[in-house]
């Protein structure tokens, strides 16, 4: 994977995510950074998985060819990408428990679950994709790359449905929010995001990378025991 650099795996066998699932998750947003990027970018992503009424757990995090980058806010203080990244995540965990960044998030119950999709605040931006007993939180922060920036959360958010729900029986319905939120949310990029969604599905139906055919391999063994 040329794209990626720092990379830290932990795979989750008790019920999140597995090795198999993880490489193939890498492969694709690595895939499509290599097609949506001019050349080599800084920038931080992490995926964590968390179980309810659980911590949340780090799946992956890395960082991309040429290392972080650095922001600065209002000539006061900066920040690496990955501090940004952490901070994406973190806001979605504070809730609601705490205050968020998110506006979209404060306008449902406190009792309630927040709902499948993107949700962004500033440089803050995340994907959150529920499952059955669990969710998916992951961000991605590419310096000086909107166009990448948009379409790799719905790459991810479609790799994840296909790859888990047949198992998993509340993705059907996040599906649909995610798609609700390309729709509402992303504006110019939204043909390109449909495009990119109907490449992964092709991606992993025609097995093109090592990873999904190591996956389709580990399905069929799995399936056997």
């Amino acid at each position: 994977m040329h794209n990626l650099k720092d990379l830290e795996v932990n795979s989750h066998p008790q019920g999140r995510l597995h090795r198999e699932e993880i490489q193939v998750l890498l492969e694709v947003i690595d895939f499509i950074v290599g097609k949506y990027a001019d050349g080599p970018l800084k920038g931080s992503c992490i995926l964590d998985t968390q179980a309810k009424q659980q911590a949340a757990q780090c799946a992956f995090r890395f960082s991309l060819a040429e290392g972080e980058y650095r922001r600065q806010f209002f000539g006061l203080h900066d920040r690496t990408s990955s501090e940004i990244a952490k901070e994406s995540i973190n806001e979605i965990l504070a809730y609601p428990e705490h205050s968020s960044r998110y506006d979209a998030i404060l306008q449902f119950d406190a009792k309630r679950a927040i709902r499948s999709g993107v949700y962004r605040n500033g440089e803050l931006k995340v994907l959150v994709l529920n499952a059955q007993n669990e969710r998916y939180l992951f961000t991605f922060h590419a310096q000086e790359a909107d166009l990448l920036n948009a379409v790799v959360y719905y790459a991810v958010a479609e790799a994840l449905m296909l790859m888990k729900g047949a198992a998993e029986r509340n993705l059907p319905s996040s599906a649909l929010q995610v798609l609700a939120a390309a729709i509402l949310k992303e504006g110019e990029y939204y043909e390109a995001v449909m495009t990119v969604m109907t490449e992964v599905r092709a991606m992993l139906q025609d097995r093109t990378l090592p990873a999904i055919q190591k996956w389709h391999e580990w399905q069929l063994l799995s399936a056997q025991k």
